[in-house]
């Protein structure tokens, strides 16, 4: 389709009125200046080769993808580094563009906001240590001009990296070696009284009988031969006899 069909149809030219005869009389095809020509070029979809000549050979940067900063609280160095980058840019601004200009357009002239929070972010996490990082981290066209001036800005500002942490193994004393050789043993004999069958279950004494003198039972106990039971009825049965009246 035609790319002045959507022109016409949008204004619509067709139905539009127009007095260009009217303009000028004196001319069959009317005023020059007002009559709509028809063009002889139409397009690049009609005449592709007419508008070869405005085709851009520019290829487009390659953009690395920058970190990904996780939220934080801004501390003492970062409103720190946040003042002295804001003093840079001022003095930066007059000095390239002068006085007027910085109080004309202020200091974005030389770092946008959005420039001077991303470097913050990334300064707090330690993300920009080369200019490259700067490029990469903050896509700054001027980091090449002015990034030597920047990187030794945050590195007068940040934070400092936190010192790793590192474990050095204490060497065994005298008394620690004395209490873990007690321990020890003390350990050996519980485990022996634990393993023993002994300590596990205890053997129950025999009960022994003081009459009979068999196991299993005492004096007082019915199953005994010589308990008073076993004898009891015959006994009173000649007590009964010996009372009896004549």
């Amino acid at each position: 389709m035609c790319r002045r069909k959507v022109f016409d149809v949008c204004f619509n030219n067709v139905a539009a009125d127009t007095d260009y005869l009217e303009c000028d009389t004196t001319n069959s095809q009317g005023c020059a200046r007002c009559r709509v020509t028809q063009p002889l070029i139409c397009c690049d979809i009609h005449h592709p080769s007419e508008f070869s000549a405005y085709d851009s050979n520019i290829q487009k940067p390659l953009t690395l993808s920058r970190s990904r900063t996780q939220k934080y609280t801004k501390g003492k160095h970062d409103f720190m580094l946040q003042d002295a980058l804001d003093d840079w840019r001022d003095a930066k601004t007059i000095t390239v563009y002068g006085w007027a200009r910085l109080n004309d357009l202020g200091p974005a002239l030389i770092m946008p906001n959005s420039i001077l929070d991303r470097i913050i972010d990334c300064a707090h996490h330690h993300k920009i240590n080369t200019i490259q990082d700067l490029r990469k981290e903050t896509g700054w066209t001027d980091a090449e001009l002015f990034g030597e001036e920047v990187i030794g800005i945050i590195q007068r500002c940040t934070a400092p990296l936190p010192l790793p942490l590192i474990s050095t193994p204490l060497r065994p004393s005298t008394s620690s070696a004395i209490n873990t050789s007690a321990l020890s043993v003390s350990n050996t004999s519980s485990l022996d009284s634990i393993s023993s069958p002994s300590s596990v279950a205890p053997k129950r004494r025999t009960i022994k009988c003081g009459a009979c003198g068999k196991e299993g039972h005492n004096s007082r106990n019915r199953i005994c031969l010589k308990h008073p039971s076993r004898n009891g009825g015959s006994e009173k049965e000649n007590e009964d006899r010996i009372s009896l009246p004549t």
